[in-house]
C-alpha cells in the first residue's frame, strides 16, 4: 500500500489498507498522524475529502476531520451525512442522529445511508426506529450486497426472522450458495 501511496498520494483506497496495516502492528499513532498530515495538505484533491473525512472520524481525529469538512461546500450534498458521520465520532450522538435524519430526508432512496442511520439509532437504544428504517429498506428492490447489510441490521436488533427474510431474494437467486450464508 505504501508503494502505490508514493506513486499516487491520493489513492484513498490505499491509505485505508495502509493505515489498518499500522493499527495491526500497534502503529495508530502513527496513522492517525499520516492522516492527520494528508488533511492538511494544501493540494489535496477536493473529490476525495469525503472519503478522508470518514477515514479520520473513523480514526478519531475528529479535529481534523472537522477542519476538512469546514473546507467543503456548505451545500454538498455529502455535508449532512459527513457531518453526522464527525459527530458520532465525538460522541455527540444525539446530533449525529439528527443530521443523519436530515441526510435521510434529503436523499431517502440511499441505502447506505440509511443502513448507517439504522446503525446509529440502533446504538443509541433505538430499536424501533431501526427497525423501521430497516423494514423501510427490506421492501424496496435491494441488491444482493444491500439485502446482506440489511440482514446484519436485522440481527443486531435480534430479529432472525426479518433478517432470513430479507435474504430469500438472494437465496433463491443463488440456490447452490444457500449453504455458504
Amino acid at each position: 500500500a505504501m508503494q502505490i501511496i508514493r506513486d499516487n498520494r491520493y489513492y484513498m483506497p490505499a491509505w485505508a489498507v495502509a493505515c489498518d496495516n499500522l493499527r495491526a502492528t500497534g502503529e495508530a499513532d502513527r496513522a492517525n498522524r499520516m492522516l492527520s498530515e494528508l488533511a492538511a495538505d494544501p493540494e489535496f484533491p477536493a473529490e476525495k475529502k469525503p472519503e478522508l473525512i470518514g477515514m479520520l472520524a473513523a480514526s478519531g481525529v475528529t479535529g481534523a476531520a472537522r477542519k476538512v469538512l469546514a473546507t467543503l461546500p456548505a451545500k454538498d450534498p455529502a455535508m449532512p451525512r459527513l457531518r453526522a458521520i464527525v459527530s458520532a465520532a465525538e460522541g455527540n450522538t444525539a446530533k449525529a442522529r439528527s443530521e443523519m435524519a436530515a441526510a435521510v430526508k434529503a436523499d431517502p432512496n440511499d441505502v447506505g445511508l440509511r443502513l448507517q442511520y439504522a446503525g446509529l439509532l440502533r446504538n443509541a437504544n433505538l430499536a424501533a426506529d431501526a427497525r423501521a428504517q430497516l423494514d423501510d429498506l427490506a421492501k424496496r428492490p435491494l441488491t444482493a450486497d444491500e439485502r446482506n447489510r440489511t440482514e446484519r441490521g436485522y440481527l443486531s436488533l435480534r430479529l432472525p426472522e426479518q433478517a432470513e427474510a430479507v435474504l430469500q431474494p438472494v437465496l433463491k437467486a443463488q440456490p447452490n450458495q444457500a449453504e455458504d450464508t
